[in-house]
């Protein structure tokens, strides 16, 4: 059915649901914002979870958007408010889903009951009528779409490192996300185990980990893929669909009775259930090392039809038997940069798989249930918001936080602002009359309040996932709560201007990290690796730079240190205007032992640099108030003579 020309050319209005605590992830983010980005229409974007309340009426938009973010397979994920608007929404609802394996039938109760008329979905159309059963859903449009499309920031990106210039032969992050999940899921673990042993073996450089606390976020992401030579991977998403959750409930009883539970212990339980639905999507990690030229290494899967094998990737057979083979073709590298060359212009330079194809496709869907009559769009907005808006007063009692639309969504940080925010504000605890037992237990108190309402969400998942995880929190925890990092945690929390340009996370890590320079001068860190830092500040600039030498060259040091009397005069000056830990001589990433025989690892910067933003910051808004500490842990006055290495152990 064509669209009427002229409904098309109408600007109409476009609600986006998402959740705030996702956006902490980067390809959520790129998903949620596309919508402004590149549609027609006019976006608006508001927050959905965490016991959101709705400050707006549904009625005053022509369509609603229930982003995949907001899972509907958890309960408790969206709030009750918006669960109840979507109901008695009259205009058209749409809603994308990811992971619809996990608690499928919860989900579908969710889409039956809000009555949502397009869910863009990742399930492929051959097998539409096992997960969603046209007589379930009959008034309901599937479409099938991916997880995720070709940042924008990375479309137009040139001059990337040349491949021979890449330090790293084969680079990845995977982890093992559960047996449960079947086979598609053990492999995002495996390939990474089994390649790094036989890059070991044969002393090929790599980085290559499958680790919780390993992986890597953000902008550090792309400089990470940027420098390896070519990336293993292997295809997103499970094949295993726990419709009622009785895979979920078998796993975890076996987990309890077998502690370290393996793919292979639990593969009988769900090998029937991975050969139902064949998924094997194609992950946003492919375009990102598409649009950075860096070669694939592919386990051999369909990866949603999109690429071939010797065409756009180099294929890992699953028994390993060609690895040989693999191995020659990594050394190629001609034949790799004509490989990544003939991938970019495929899936990047065709523009096919953009995220403005994405919102044209969803912009185009919206204009055709428009023009076919479904919803009446022409009534009055008055006799809209009647029918819509009728959820009881009672129900909203309750609501954490009453939620605006916005033009662009808001980050992560926004939801860590409000809860300190709320923190500062509690009647109970002040922060200028407080003790610092007071502030640390009213703290905790809120981050466990905050766990048990997320206890089905991904911050809880990734605890249960990732011990490194809590021992990073309690290092951090500790860490600020004793002098002398006190003393900068505490002017954090009290300066709103430095929490609002910041961050109140940056400050933490900052802290975090702070302590570890700190105990390394002390020569007090318990770490895989000796080292002792060596401080040099530049007057002319004002940077201060924190270089990690590894405690094996300590005899070829000179070590009589510089002369540090420039730092004081500068901090009390407030004209610091950067602070870096440089610890590229002995890596990305710092191993140290939080209790004893248990070790963390904490990851530094992209090249092992870390920049101190928030501590910068802190430095210049506070001068007079944290001058005289970031001295004496520095280097500066009343500083530490000693330069012992930070201590080795395992």
């Amino acid at each position: 059915m064509q669209v009427d020309s002229r409904l098309s050319e109408q600007r109409r209005k476009l609600l986006v649901i998402y959740s705030i605590a996702s956006t902490v992830v980067a390809t959520t983010t790129e998903y949620v914002r596309s919508f402004g980005r590149y549609s027609r229409h006019d976006v608006s974007y508001i927050n959905g979870t965490h016991g959101a309340r709705l400050g707006v009426e549904l009625s005053e938009f022509d369509a609603v958007w229930l982003n995949y973010c907001c899972r509907l397979c958890f309960p408790d994920n969206v709030s009750s408010d918006v669960k109840e608007a979507l109901r008695m929404y009259p205009g058209v609802k749409l809603m994308s889903v990811q992971d619809e394996y996990d608690r499928t039938e919860t989900l579908r109760q969710g889409i039956e009951g809000l009555g949502f008329d397009v869910v863009f979905t990742c399930v492929p159309q051959s097998a539409l009528g096992h997960v969603y059963p046209r007589e379930r859903f009959p008034h309901t449009e599937f479409i099938t779409v991916l997880t995720g499309y070709v940042p924008e920031h990375l479309e137009g990106k040139s001059g990337t490192t040349p491949l021979g210039r890449r330090p790293i032969v084969i680079g990845y992050r995977g982890r093992d996300i559960g047996a449960r999940y079947g086979e598609l899921g053990f492999w995002k673990y495996e390939i990474g185990r089994r390649m790094k042993a036989i890059c070991l073996e044969r002393s090929i450089r790599c980085d290559i980990e499958v680790t919780e606390e390993s992986r890597i976020h953000g902008e550090s992401w792309y400089a990470f893929v940027e420098s390896c030579r070519t990336m293993l991977g292997s295809e997103s998403g499970s094949n295993v669909f726990d419709f009622d959750g009785s895979v979920e409930r078998q796993y975890e009883t076996l987990k309890r009775a077998m502690p370290g539970l393996s793919y292979q212990e639990f593969q009988p339980y769900v090998a029937e259930h991975d050969r139902d639905i064949g998924m094997g999507q194609i992950s946003p990690r492919v375009f990102e090392a598409a649009a950075l030229h860096t070669p694939m290494i592919l386990l051999a899967g369909r990866y949603s039809g999109l690429i071939q094998p010797d065409e756009h990737y180099v294929e890992l057979r699953k028994d390993f038997s060609n690895v040989e083979d693999v191995l020659r073709q990594v050394e190629d590298i001609p034949a790799l940069e004509a490989m990544a060359e003939r991938t970019y212009r495929h899936l990047i330079g065709s523009g096919a798989y953009s995220y403005r194809r994405f919102v044209e496709l969803v912009d185009g869907v919206i204009e055709r249930r428009l023009s076919e009559g479904e919803r009446d769009h022409g009534v009055a907005s008055q006799a809209r918001r009647a029918r819509a808006w009728s959820v009881p007063e009672g129900h909203r009692e309750g609501s954490t936080v009453t939620e605006f639309p916005t033009v662009y969504p808001l980050d992560s940080s926004h939801y860590f602002r409000r809860e300190m925010d709320r923190l500062m504000a509690s009647s109970a605890t002040t922060l200028e009359g407080a003790t610092v037992g007071d502030l640390a237990r009213e703290l905790v108190r809120r981050i466990f309040v905050g766990l048990l309402a997320w206890r089905r969400g991904w911050i809880a998942a990734r605890l249960r996932r990732d011990r490194g995880t809590f021992a990073k929190l309690l290092v951090s925890v500790r860490a600020s709560s004793a002098y002398p990092l006190r003393t900068l945690f505490l002017q954090g929390l009290l300066d709103r201007r430095v929490r609002r340009r910041v961050g109140y996370e940056k400050l933490v890590t900052d802290l975090l990290k702070l302590e570890i320079v700190r105990q390394a001068r002390l020569g007090a860190l318990q770490t895989r690796e000796r080292f002792f830092i060596r401080s040099m500040f530049d007057p002319a600039t004002g940077v201060l730079t924190l270089t990690s030498v590894p405690a094996r060259r300590l005899s070829e040091e000179d070590n009589r240190g510089q002369s540090m009397s420039d730092l004081s005069v500068a901090l009390r000056r407030g004209a610091v205007t950067c602070i870096v830990w440089d610890h590229s001589a002995l890596g990305w990433q710092v191993v140290l032992e939080w209790r004893r025989s248990q070790w963390v690892t904490v990851f530094v910067g992209v090249g092992g640099v870390h920049r101190f933003e928030a501590l910068t910051e802190l430095a210049r808004s506070r001068p007079d108030r944290v001058a005289g500490v970031l001295a004496a842990i520095i280097g500066g006055e009343a500083a530490q003579k000693s330069s012992a290495p930070a201590t080795s152990r395992g």
